[in-house]
This record gives C-alpha cells, sequence and structure tokens, in this order.
C-alpha cells in the first residue's frame, strides 16, 4: 500500500508541476459484467472510452475468465489488466452533424499489466473529423501516455477506487496543438450479482494555443449481464465545455458487448447528444483483444485465472 500511494503522490506531483490535470475523455469502457458472469472501450463520445465490476472473493467461478475492455463508453472502471498482459482495443465512431457534415474517430488503446494495482496505457481517439466534408477536415487527436492505479477493491459494500493520470502528447496535431494533462477518479461497484456501475470525475488542463483552460468531466455508467456473453450498458456523461468558451456538452449512449472467448470481445452502441454541440446521433463499434503475454511463461489463462483469484476479475 506505500508503495502505491507513494507512487500516487509522485505521479500527481508531475501532473501539478505540468498543469493541472486534464480530462482524459478517452476512447474507453471496461464492459465487464458483474460479479455473476463477468463481462463488458470504445468511443461513445467527443474525444471517448467503460464499466467493469469487482466480483468479490467468495463468488463461484463457474464462467470462464475473459477479457475485460476499457469500451465502449466514456466511463471507465477500475479494473487492471492482469500482470504482464497486452490488451488492445480499437473501434471507430461515425455520425451526421447537420450543416458541416460527417463526425468520426477511430480510436485505439493499448493496456499492459505492471503489477496487481498498476497498468501502462497508450491511448489516442486516432484519426477525427468534427465536421465538414472535405478530407482536410482530418487530423490526429494526439497520444495520451499514462496509467491506471487501483487505490483499494471493492469490500464490505464499499466500491473499488482508482486513479487514471494521463499526458496528451500533441503528436500529429501541427503547430498550434498543445499538450493535455489529466487526472479521473473511478469507482466501481457491483449494485447486484449481475448489475453493475461505474462513477467517473475527471479534472483536465486542456491546451488551448499558448494557454490551457479547465475542463471537468462527471459521467455514470451501468451494464447487466446477460447469461455468460453479454453485458448491455447506458451511460450518460457531462463536460463542463470542450473549447476555451464552449457550452456544456451533455450525451448519454447505450449498446452492448459480447464476448466471444477469454481473449475477444466485440461491442456496438448508439450515441445521443442531449445538448449542443454534441445534439447530434452516431453510431459506433469495435474489437478488443488480448495479443499476448508480455513476459514470463503462464500464459492468457492462467493470468487471468490469477487476476479472478485475487478478486480482480
Amino acid at each position: 500500500m506505500r508503495t502505491r500511494i507513494a507512487t500516487l503522490i509522485v505521479v500527481s506531483a508531475l501532473l501539478v508541476v505540468s498543469g493541472c490535470a486534464s480530462l482524459q475523455t478517452r476512447s474507453a469502457f471496461d464492459k465487464r459484467a458483474p460479479a455473476a458472469s463477468g463481462a463488458r472501450s470504445g468511443d461513445a463520445g467527443p474525444d471517448v472510452r467503460g464499466a467493469g465490476g469487482q466480483a468479490p472473493a467468495t463468488e463461484a467461478t463457474d464462467e470462464p475468465p475473459h477479457i475485460q475492455p476499457d469500451r465502449p463508453d466514456v466511463t471507465n472502471s477500475t479494473y487492471i489488466v492482469p500482470t504482464h498482459l497486452a490488451q488492445l482495443e480499437t473501434g471507430a465512431r461515425y455520425g451526421r452533424v447537420p450543416v458541416s457534415g460527417q463526425s468520426i474517430a477511430t480510436p485505439v488503446s493499448l493496456r499492459i499489466g505492471v503489477a496487481d494495482w498498476l497498468e501502462a496505457r497508450l491511448d489516442t481517439d486516432g484519426v477525427t473529423r468534427a465536421g465538414g466534408e472535405s478530407p482536410s477536415g482530418l487530423q490526429f487527436a494526439g497520444l495520451a501516455v499514462g496509467g491506471k492505479l487501483e487505490l483499494w477493491q471493492a469490500h464490505r459494500g464499499t466500491p473499488a477506487v482508482a486513479v487514471q493520470p494521463a499526458v496528451t502528447l500533441p503528436v500529429g496535431r501541427g503547430a498550434d496543438g498543445g499538450t493535455d494533462y489529466s487526472l479521473t477518479l473511478i469507482a466501481s461497484a457491483d449494485l447486484s450479482r449481475r448489475t453493475h456501475l461505474d462513477v467517473n470525475y475527471g479534472l483536465g488542463a486542456i491546451a488551448a494555443g499558448q494557454s490551457h483552460f479547465a475542463q471537468h468531466l462527471l459521467s455514470a455508467s451501468g451494464n447487466v449481464a446477460i447469461g455468460a456473453k453479454w453485458s448491455p450498458y447506458v451511460e450518460v456523461y457531462w463536460f463542463s465545455r470542450l473549447d476555451p468558451g464552449g457550452p456544456r456538452v451533455l450525451s448519454m449512449d447505450a449498446g452492448a458487448m459480447y464476448t466471444l472467448n477469454e481473449r475477444l470481445a466485440v461491442d456496438g452502441g448508439v450515441l445521443c447528444g442531449l445538448a449542443a454541440p454534441d445534439a447530434h446521433p452516431a453510431v459506433l463499434a469495435g474489437l478488443s483483444v488480448i495479443v499476448g503475454e508480455i513476459a514470463g511463461h503462464k500464459g492468457v489463462h492462467a493470468r487471468l485465472l490469477e487476476a479472478r483469484r485475487r478478486g480482480r476479475q
């Protein structure tokens, strides 16, 4: 625990010195089903990512362990990728914006388990277009470098808690692009044997020319396990603003995660903005896969079983 607290203090200090913490509205969603059977990143919003549950240590393990993506919604879960496993999550979002044309994003996340309580990650919304029919409207969203740190697990009715710091580098953003800084607080809880809830609060310092502006995120995502494969979800999220002088953004999305096997899951959903400037529908879909083991000789299945025994899946 001392090591975790020390790591958190160092990371937080670096973010504050850099310029405060910025929201990473990651394409992410850990669509993991709750304790009963387990199941749940992706792109659902302006810069988007999931819901994951913490199965009680006493829960039966009749269902085989499987991949736990951090997509397709904005809200992330406290789930940590098992040690030495590499998990790749990718997807696409497409919408039609009135007057201005198309809105697209192609999010990609690479998550690597470093310790039982820590994962390293690279995230990007990839190629994006905010609107307009011209190919010149395409741009790269930048590359977020960060991680997720588990502070404590669910215990006696209290939720699991984690933090996710990130620094978004202006890779491919052009001369006017800047560096964003983010810190997101994550809470996850099982409401019943088949229902799960994740809540996020994010605070960010977002680059705008030569300066930064503060951005807040508040989101909640709930999902329910249907059998061993399906995990439908519903999410509502709010951004204080996307631009220095921009309005608040309120949106909701709904969809489902389908687990094909322990290494592979697919997802899909629909996004609907409830307030400008995101008041238009969009569709999203994605694929998540455990690409292999980075070190050691236990194998994917053994790593997932180990994580379940420790109450992390």
